[in-house]
């Protein structure tokens, strides 16, 4: 039950101790793979961003943290998720912020999806962390609410980036963290939705490692040839963090995507 639940959830630090969140007792915790997506927001950013698949809000307290002229709405569907996620506005670490954050349960696949969100407004960005694999692609967790955050019944790429391309703004702009090895379809699907000026930055775990994570980011009808980034590799041979790695995971630094 929601009471049982809420005595063992605890606040615990991110992004440097910048932003606090309620660790969840169960289901998907966040970690590197949200770090990474929020840091392809500039600080300068301003007007009004959406992140689909907020859970516990790590990538939408990072943004709104690091970007004072940014709104930043989280969606999900887990409502323990979004209860901890609104829960970690009240928290000290937050509240200078938090009165540009705001967290709504919603299917971000929902064909109503803006009137459902009742933002009356388009998004400058929408950021997204999409579930990695679908249903049957590798052995589902037992754990209901981690699976949910990792598996799909179907992929969700491509409903994903239909829904972001519907809520943005003339020449919004996407950005997207997912495995390397689904590099081609996010981009074929990024170019069916007409986005273009496409940048990625993949992610190495060590030197000579071949990429694992790549961050996606792209403009409705942008016409910049597309970029390949020099990459970040992320782990010294002895484990430790590199120094770039280190300065994201601080909220030091960003990779200027969006």
């Amino acid at each position: 039950m929601m009471v049982a639940e809420e005595v063992r959830v605890q606040s615990h630090g991110f992004l440097g101790g910048r932003v606090a969140l309620l660790r969840p007792v169960s289901g998907h915790r966040p970690g590197l793979d949200a770090a990474l997506l929020q840091a392809a927001v500039s600080p300068g950013r301003k007007g009004f961003c959406v992140e689909f698949g907020c859970g516990t809000g790590a990538v939408a307290l990072s943004v709104a943290v690091r970007a004072p002229g940014l709104r930043v709405l989280g969606v999900d569907l887990d409502e323990e998720a979004l209860h901890q996620a609104r829960g970690a506005l009240s928290l000290p670490e937050n509240r200078s912020f938090a009165d540009r954050v705001a967290f709504r349960e919603a299917d971000v696949t929902d064909a109503a999806l803006s009137e459902h969100l009742g933002v009356g407004e388009q998004a400058e960005l929408v950021l997204m962390n999409p579930p990695f694999y679908a249903a049957g692609d590798v052995s589902a967790s037992p754990d209901a609410r981690r699976r949910s955050a990792h598996q799909a019944e179907e992929d969700p790429l491509p409903r994903w980036i239909a829904a972001a391309a519907a809520l943005l703004s003339r020449k919004g702009g996407i950005a997207i963290i997912h495995r390397a090895d689904r590099l081609a379809v996010i981009l074929r699907e990024l170019e069916d939705r007409r986005f273009g000026s496409i940048k990625i930055l993949p992610f190495y775990a060590h030197a000579g490692d071949d990429a694992g994570r790549v961050v996606v980011s792209a403009r409705l009808g942008g016409r910049t040839p597309m970029q390949l980034r020099a990459g970040l590799v992320l782990h010294e041979g002895d484990g430790a963090w590199t120094s770039g790695a280190d300065a994201i995971l601080r909220g030091e630094a960003d990779f200027g995507l969006l």
